[in-house]
């Protein structure tokens, strides 16, 4: 059975009591534990300690790339280089297109973006990165994504456990009602949808609170995260 820990919630920035945007999600793969870290906004990392040692992650999931849901890569970059138990093993992160370049700029600190600030290996190719397709297997996870509205290029993400009577779940990302996300978490077990704003949030394609109710069309339970 697959468990979901959220690892921070905080809409846009971090606050005092969670990370921005980061979700755990665990499920028994090849006689031990697979671990898919969906999103690592600021702050995440230290939590991330808090259930985990981050060294074990299988995998990274990206919906977008605004700072608010993957700058806490850096970190994670950081601590496979320097820490302890340095070195740690490279891992794939799905993504949007050109997010490993995307993300190296936010690293490196050079007037070349040809060069690297450090020695050995380069935040890029300390990952193997993916761009995201509309299906892939990633250990126990079916996993399927959908375009969804956002100022960059944003996916809404859904989770299969591929086994028989496995769980389900979507997570909308940064992004409002739609007829796609809809039709994306049709039949699953939970919908993880964040809903940090007001209604302001309606004219930067965001989920704000009073949209959320929009989003109970089907049977199924609907978890709201704000």
């Amino acid at each position: 059975m697959m468990k979901l820990t959220v690892v921070g919630c905080s809409g846009s920035i971090s606050g005092p009591d969670s990370p921005a945007s980061s979700y755990l999600l665990q499920a028994p793969h090849e006689d031990r534990i697979f671990s898919l870290l969906i999103d690592c906004g600021p702050g995440a990392m230290g939590a991330l300690y808090r259930y985990m040692d981050p060294c074990e992650i299988d995998a990274i999931a990206l919906s977008h790339l605004h700072p608010d849901h993957c700058l806490d890569l850096c970190g994670y970059y950081v601590a496979a280089r320097y820490s302890p138990n340095a070195p740690w093993p490279r891992r794939p992160v799905y993504a949007p297109a050109d997010a490993g370049s995307r993300l190296a700029r936010a690293y490196e600190v050079t007037g070349n973006p040809r060069e690297v600030s450090e020695s050995g290996v380069s935040f890029a190719e300390h990952f193997d990165w993916h761009t995201w397709q509309p299906s892939q297997r990633i250990g126990p996870f079916i996993v399927r994504t959908v375009a969804v509205a956002h100022p960059v290029d944003a996916y809404g993400i859904r989770v299969e456990e591929d086994v028989p009577g496995g769980g389900a779940m979507v997570y909308s990302g940064d992004t409002g009602p739609s007829e796609d996300l809809l039709q994306l978490a049709g039949g699953v077990d939970l919908l993880l949808v964040e809903s940090s704003f007001s209604r302001r949030a309606r004219t930067i394609r965001q989920a704000c609170i009073f949209q959320a109710p929009k989003l109970r069309q089907w049977d199924r339970p609907l978890e709201s995260v704000r």
